[in-house]
């Protein structure tokens, strides 16, 4: 009977310890837990004042933190002001990933306080966390101070009243969803330091007209402007590298970019597929093969005057696409022979790409148009294969591809189950082949 109850009181104690569960104290309006180093966090308020001033200290210990959803749904509060000796605000249970825009509604120490009009953050708080003022929709002042270094995601996600805030020089770091629907905001600076632009952290903005990016930021997110429609022109600094897929979808105001030489990685559908659109891009070959194989239309600083565009063709088996250079892109092939040769040359210009899914279907159920094709040969002036480029040729077998294709699209061979590549030792294939568990022979 003792081992038993020695075994069960073991079992709660450990219990407690990996919940880390903590003895609330009460002081006032206030919960707080007591941190080993003798400050507190506020985790709980109960009062129902209007205009808070949070205080700095409660029964002697000094106020540091205040806890995931501390002042959720306080419907009497509208003005709020915390004081330089609380570093961090909202110390939430979510971490720097990937987040849903959905969840910007549920957690953080002020979340959804209907009422609440102005926040007022003091020299000394260093952190907004994850959600502490989302859902706020009558949130129309917020005085962050020079000693913030970073925003949570979604801290400020559907604050829909808030019309303007100004970002400390102090910032490095904005979050995901940080801004997300804040449908009032017209204009953002975002300062130097801040090397990144988080996935949709401006998303949804619909009256945002006016951004100025820091000569320090690198990546541009996924998403991170999407649906910003009323957006009319941005500037992209000369250090950016990255800019992630639908950074600027559906900005419909906006209709044109210049994208530095330094840009190496666009993600799909990042800028809008528009007829009034243009990207002003370096003489680089990779960006114009971006605008090539997105459909936009693109110039270069020395010709403003003269936009490019794909002029199309149908040859024979095949439709295509020219550009400026005279290289030929292949966008659909309508053939039915069994055994494919794709050319070097359509009307005279040379066979430069296999676009996105020029040989390829859906998943649906095999057609006999999916089964025909059992053996393709890629020419060597083919550099480019595109994305899913033969997706679901369920009767393909075998394909060969020259050392002279450097640059392979996701899921180019999807669904393609029984196909064998025939590649050359060292090229770009054979490591698409081994990254893609694809069956592969060496060429003679």
């Amino acid at each position: 009977m003792r081992t038993r109850f020695l075994l069960a009181a073991l079992i709660i104690l450990v219990m407690l310890c990996i919940c880390g569960c903590v003895m609330a104290e009460t002081s006032g309006d206030y919960e707080y837990s007591l941190n080993d180093d003798g400050t507190v966090t506020i985790i709980k308020y109960s009062g129902d004042t209007a205009e808070l001033v949070l205080p700095t200290e409660l029964d002697g210990h000094p106020v540091t933190a205040i806890g995931s959803e501390a002042f959720k749904e306080c419907d009497d509060l509208v003005q709020v002001t915390i004081p330089g000796s609380v570093c961090i605000v909202g110390v939430s249970e979510f971490g720097a990933g990937r987040l849903n825009r959905d969840m910007a509604m549920g957690e953080g120490a002020f979340t959804r306080c209907d009422l609440l009009k102005s926040v007022i953050l003091e020299e000394g708080v260093n952190e907004i966390e994850a959600y502490a003022f989302s859902g706020c929709k009558c949130l129309e002042e917020v005085v962050i101070p020079e000693s913030v270094t970073r925003i949570g995601s979604g801290a400020f996600a559907h604050c829909g009243a808030l019309t303007e805030i100004i970002l400390p020089s102090s910032l490095t770091s904005i979050g995901n969803l940080a801004f997300y629907n804040c449908g009032g905001l017209t204009q953002i600076i975002i300062p130097e330091g801040v090397t990144d632009i988080a996935y949709e952290a401006f998303s949804c903005c619909e009256n945002l007209t006016s951004v100025v990016l820091p000569n320090s930021l690198t990546s541009i997110g996924e998403a991170a402007f999407s649906k910003c429609k009323s957006l009319t022109q941005i500037t992209i600094p000369e250090g950016v590298t990255s800019i992630g897929r639908s950074a600027f979808s559906d900005c419909g105001k906006l209709t044109g970019v210049t994208l530095p030489e330094n840009v190496t990685e666009i993600g799909e559908n990042a800028f809008p597929n528009r007829e009034d659109f243009i990207l002003t891009i370096a003489h680089n070959s990779d960006l114009a093969q971006y605008c090539r194989r997105n459909h936009i239309l693109y110039t270069y600083p020395d010709t403003p005057g003269e936009v490019f565009s794909a002029v199309e063709g149908t040859s024979g088996d095949y439709s295509y696409e020219v550009f400026e250079d005279g290289a030929l892109t292949i966008t659909r092939y309508h053939g039915q022979a069994k055994t494919v040769e794709i050319p070097a040359e359509l009307e005279g210009y040379p066979v430069v790409a296999i676009g996105d899914n020029a040989f390829g279907f859906n998943a649906s159920g095999a057609t006999k148009s999916q089964l025909l094709v059992s053996k393709i040969t890629i020419p060597e002036s083919v550099t480019e294969i595109g994305e899913k480029a033969f997706c679901n040729r369920y009767g393909l077998t075998s394909v060969t591809i020259l050392p002279s294709v450097t640059a392979i699209g996701q899921d180019a061979f999807e669904g393609c189950s029984k196909l064998t590549l025939t590649v050359s030792k060292g090229s770009v294939a054979e490591q698409y082949a081994i990254d893609n568990n694809i069956p592969y022979t060496y060429a003679d």
